[in-house]
């Protein structure tokens, strides 16, 4: 492996060598920290730009390990820095976050950030612990204390076993909740995410019925309350883990605002670039297999899927103009058309694709010409 020093390592790396101070130079969590400092919006911002920027590369530190730019023992020596760092700045924020507000909006806040580290393990992110951190204590805090235990307690010790990387306890403490609130729209959401997981982690294929029950787990979350955050996003992606990918863009299209943690449009996005990726694939496929009509609606999928993915319709424009010459008439005016309309998709979606449709409407234009 070629070291960060001769530049192959990469982004990581070169941040990993950065001197960031911990929780962007904030105290990080108690001694000495006032109720001043703790309610101090300019120190929670910096946490929370700190946060961002772990996350960040931590995501870069993944790309760079699956791309081969980083031996596993760099890999681990990073990856764990990165995560017992981000810890630290998750716990300095929820403690902000606690002098803010009530003890049950602090626990709302916490099961937001578990959907966002949710959302971050759908892009491939190995940060448990980060997880873990984000829903720990401080030490000497119990789950139910000297109250009557709840359904919410019972919630939040299922969601502290599932930061844990426990799914399988997690789920029973789930299903113990369903049992007593069938229609309990967090308990749904998160044994479905379980649920997928637990598949997912084990390579599971699309038959397997894991991610059929976490749809239907999910659907019952939708009907109990559709406005419950994560629940439709956790749908597309059960939907294209089950191979469904026109209804995985379709249940993208219907997100709301709501549907997305703060901070988290980037993993959707990388979902989106991921799912298209996926749809393209199978374009090519068809063309291999002389699908013509197969290929060019899986093209329109994959742009639809995501909105930059200027390539899927660069390849439907020369798949039309490899037909075309065989045409005429009507049939061919129609193709030519629908090429010239998937060049301009394709430099509306990456600008950079500009000498290349540039090239095959040089090709398309001859072919369009009168007499």
């Amino acid at each position: 492996m070629t070291t960060a020093d001769g530049g192959a390592a990469g982004t990581a790396a070169r941040r990993a060598r950065r001197s960031v101070p911990d929780a962007a130079g904030a105290p990080a969590a108690a001694e000495g920290t006032t109720s001043r400092d703790q309610l101090d919006p300019d120190t929670l911002a910096a946490l929370e730009e700190q946060r961002d920027f772990l996350l960040r590369s931590l995501r870069d530190l993944e790309r760079e390990h699956e791309a081969g730019d980083l031996d596993d023992g760099d890999y681990e020596l990073l990856r764990d820095d990165y995560t017992a760092r981000a810890a630290r700045v998750l716990h300095a924020i929820e403690d902000r976050h606690a002098a803010f507000a009530s003890r049950r909006r602090t626990r709302s806040r916490g099961r937001t950030a578990l959907t966002a580290a949710a959302l971050v393990l759908v892009a491939g992110l190995a940060v448990v612990g980060v997880v873990q951190a984000s829903r720990d204590r401080a030490p000497g805090d119990t789950i139910t204390g000297d109250i009557r235990e709840t359904s919410e307690d019972r919630l939040d010790e299922a969601l502290q076993a599932f930061g844990q990387g426990d799914r399988a306890r997690a789920i029973e403490i789930f299903d113990d909740v369903l049992a007593e609130q069938p229609a309990n729209a967090e308990a749904l959401t998160y044994k479905a995410w379980a649920t997928r997981l637990e598949a997912s982690s084990e390579g599971a294929g699309s038959d397997d019925p894991r991610f059929a029950e976490a749809l239907t787990l999910l659907e019952r979350s939708l009907q109990a309350d559709p406005d419950f955050p994560g629940t439709q996003l956790f749908r597309a992606i059960v939907l294209a883990d089950l191979g469904r990918n026109a209804d995985a863009v379709a249940a993208l299209d219907e997100l709301a605002p709501a549907d997305v943690p703060e901070g988290m449009d980037a993993m959707v996005g990388q979902f989106r670039a991921e799912l298209s990726s996926a749809i393209l694939a199978e374009a090519e496929a068809a063309v291999a297999g002389g699908q013509l009509e197969a290929a060019l609606r899986a093209y329109d999928l994959a742009l639809q899927a995501d909105p930059t993915n200027g390539v899927a319709p660069l390849r439907k424009a020369s798949l039309l103009l490899g037909v075309l010459p065989g045409l005429s008439g009507d049939d061919a005016a129609v193709l030519a058309a629908a090429a010239s309309q998937a060049l301009d998709d394709a430099e509306a979606a990456d600008p950079e694709l500009a000498d290349e449709v540039a090239a095959l409407r040089a090709e398309l234009d001859p072919l369009t010409a009168g007499p």
